[in-house]
């Protein structure tokens, strides 16, 4: 199975590692072609050419807390470059993925506000609920829990729900965990590659960003073994 993943983070190399140790958990060897989304579009072409689609998180913010101005233009005009690739997307019946960064690239691109909410910012281990039994479902939360852990790193939110959207989970201070886009496109405001070890990595590399938390706790450096399936159930079951 061919993935294309649309990095969105400098850290390039890193991010590919933790979504192929994230899939290994499952037995599952797909083969990643990564894409460098900070230096360019990918074409609409592409689409069809690969059988899922993953969009990662990032550095970057639509406003975040006291972010410099670079920070923050180079949000806008990735969102804006990627409009029509996410519409397109969409429309196609290639299933894709669109994490954190990703999920506010979605809402946009559906023109709706993202930006950064001191109440709903966070980062570590919070819970997620499922929706409804209807949202439960749907074949990416197969043998999901109705509430579970999962992991975040966010400073943005999308502040309202795309009329296009529709709500599978939301969360603890968070409105919209989980989001879906036509027949198989989904966001997740939260990271399902991230555990308890890349939780702590990643602590260790942004300590400030965590410690920026009214409620900062080592506590929330937990597992996420049940939002980890997500990745298992978007390969194998679309």
């Amino acid at each position: 199975m061919k993935i294309l993943l649309l990095h969105f983070t400098r850290r390039q190399e890193v991010s590919r590692q933790t979504f192929k140790k994230a899939f290994a958990k499952f037995a599952l060897k797909p083969d990643i072609q990564s894409f460098n989304a900070l230096d360019e579009s990918p074409e609409v072409s592409l689409i069809e050419k690969y059988d899922r689609i993953i969009f990662s998180g990032s550095e970057f913010s639509f406003e975040g807390l006291n972010e410099p101005e670079e920070v923050r233009k180079k949000a806008r005009e990735l969102g804006k470059s990627y409009k029509e690739f996410i519409f397109r997307l969409v429309d196609s019946s290639t299933p894709s993925l669109a994490i954190c960064f990703g999920h506010q690239l979605f809402g946009f691109a559906y023109e709706q506000t993202v930006a950064h909410n001191k109440c709903l910012f966070k980062a570590g281990a919070f819970k997620v609920l499922i929706n409804s039994k209807e949202a439960k479902e749907d074949p990416l939360l197969e043998d999901l829990p109705r509430e579970f852990l999962a992991a975040y790193m966010h400073q943005d939110v999308v502040f309202d729900k795309p009329e296009e959207a529709r709500v599978l989970a939301r969360g603890e201070k968070c409105n919209f965990a989980i989001l879906k886009y036509g027949q198989n496109s989904y966001t997740t405001q939260f990271h399902p590659e991230f555990d308890k070890e890349v939780l702590q990595e990643r602590y260790r590399t942004y300590p400030n960003y965590f410690k920026k938390q009214d409620s900062w706790s080592e506590d929330l450096l937990k597992d996420t073994p049940e939002a980890n399936k997500i990745l298992k159930n978007f390969m194998l079951n679309f």
